[in-house]
């Protein structure tokens, strides 16, 4: 019996230089933005060293309450990433990964803004640690369909944006480095 080939689909065209860029552009995106939630405990002691929430203490050492404030923080956030994810999807459907992807890395840019005022406002830490940890996980959505452009090594460019996104947790362990060295809070956080 011959073979009908209007039912068969044209194979893939084979990656191009612009296909590269995208999933190499993404794996950095990934790397710098995705699951900076995850590393929060990397920054937990230098959140202490200023003082973060520390106006709900009595004395002036680290109290029980101002813990309670960065955990708190940290356990709003991660609860509300995971619930993200669903309004991202539709996001994503409706507006594209570009469109959707540039949107999100944009509320990174102003959570960490944000963020970077909180010695000066307390709820900015709150607010800005929200913006950027529930974007995270709404820009690697943007990223899963990426191992299609390369069909033969779809398995390996996924395992990158998942390692990134895996990875990105570390940014918080450079930027602890780097308020360790000396760095000022806002600057740091404005910078990055």
């Amino acid at each position: 019996e011959k073979l009908d080939e209007s039912n068969v689909l044209p194979s893939p065209s084979p990656p191009s230089c612009r296909d590269f860029f995208i999933v190499v552009s993404s794996i950095i995106v990934c790397l710098t933005n995705t699951g900076l939630a995850f590393g929060f405990s990397a920054l937990v002691p230098s959140l202490l060293k200023i003082g973060a929430f520390h106006d709900r203490c009595d004395t002036l050492k680290v109290c029980h309450q101002q813990v309670s404030c960065l955990t708190g923080m940290f356990s709003m956030t991660t609860s509300l990433l995971n619930i993200a994810a669903l309004p991202s999807g539709a996001i994503l459907d409706h507006c594209g990964p570009r469109a959707t992807g540039t949107f999100f890395c944009m509320v990174v840019a102003v959570g960490c803004v944000i963020f970077s005022q909180g010695p000066a406002n307390e709820l900015a830490y709150t607010f800005g640690f929200l913006l950027f940890g529930v974007s995270g996980p709404c820009i690697f959505n943007c990223t899963l369909s990426f191992g299609n452009l390369f069909p033969a090594r779809a398995g390996l460019v996924t395992a990158a944006l998942v390692g990134s996104f895996d990875a990105s947790s570390a940014v918080f362990v450079a930027l602890s480095l780097a308020l360790q060295s000396g760095l000022s809070f806002g600057v740091t956080f404005s910078g990055f």
